[in-house]
């Protein structure tokens, strides 16, 4: 079951469209709050012990939007907000299922190569560019 505070002017049958497309097997019963954003640009925080997120949604953003790679962090491209949101949303449940009892096991299944330590910024947003490309394949084929 999950549970959606939407703060935002973003519909909530859209959300929960991208919440079902994005969410990794095994993660379930867990709260996703969407706030309005203070910049030009999405935020987004997993708060793994309390198997909550909290996404912060900017109106102010001009796309396409290009981020650069830093830290763990890989380049994205965004060609509008629904890819961002898909990214986003993606990259954060990808961290509560990162806190799962996959860790249980010595081999870490499904981890991107490269990826270091139980919660690696890099697994996460392998997961959310390989989703956003799923998705820009899902909406082309819609067209």
């Amino acid at each position: 079951m999950v549970k959606i505070n939407n703060d935002t002017t973003i519909d909530v049958e859209k959300l929960k469209a991208i919440i079902r497309f994005v969410k990794p097997c095994g993660v379930f019963k867990f709260r996703i709050d969407f706030k309005n954003g203070y910049n030009h640009c999405m935020t987004g925080r997993a708060f793994i012990g309390q198997k909550r997120v909290l996404i912060r949604v900017s109106d102010n953003i001009t796309f396409p939007k290009k981020l650069e790679a830093y830290g763990g962090y890989l380049p994205h491209l965004y060609l509008d907000q629904d890819e961002y949101l898909v990214s986003i949303i993606a990259h954060e449940l990808r961290h509560l299922w990162q806190g799962k009892e996959y860790w249980k096991h010595k081999k870490r299944h499904g981890m991107v190569h490269g990826s270091r330590g139980r919660y690696s910024e890099r697994d996460a947003d392998a997961y959310a560019i390989k989703k956003q490309r799923e998705w820009r394949k899902s909406i082309r084929e819609k067209l």
